[in-house]
């Protein structure tokens, strides 16, 4: 539990987003604490343990990091307009999509 604690205030400070966002780094250090690795055995991570399957994890990225949403055109707008909005990581939905704040 103290490990959570320490992680929450850690991310909360490091991306300097406002308190009201401690849910969110809550499940976002839950999630990747089950990823680290299993201390009975050192090669193997919680997941895998649980699943009994390799977990590719190069998706990760730090709670309330700036990350570049991709914003979708219609045809007839202007080939000027920008492609992407910046936008701050707060956590991530499995492995398909990672939840992002305007």
């Amino acid at each position: 539990m103290q490990t959570i604690l320490d992680g929450i205030t850690l991310a909360i400070a490091k991306s300097e987003l406002p308190l009201k966002y401690w849910a969110d780094a809550v499940q976002t250090i839950i999630y990747t604490q089950n990823l680290i690795l299993f201390s009975q055995q050192p090669k193997l991570i919680l997941v895998e343990a649980w699943f009994g399957k390799c977990q590719d994890i190069s998706y990760l990225r730090p709670f309330g990091t700036i990350a570049y949403e991709h914003v979708l055109l219609d045809l007839n707008l202007s080939k000027l307009l920008p492609r992407s909005v910046k936008v701050f990581l707060l956590g991530y939905f499995g492995q398909e999509g990672y939840k992002l704040l305007d």
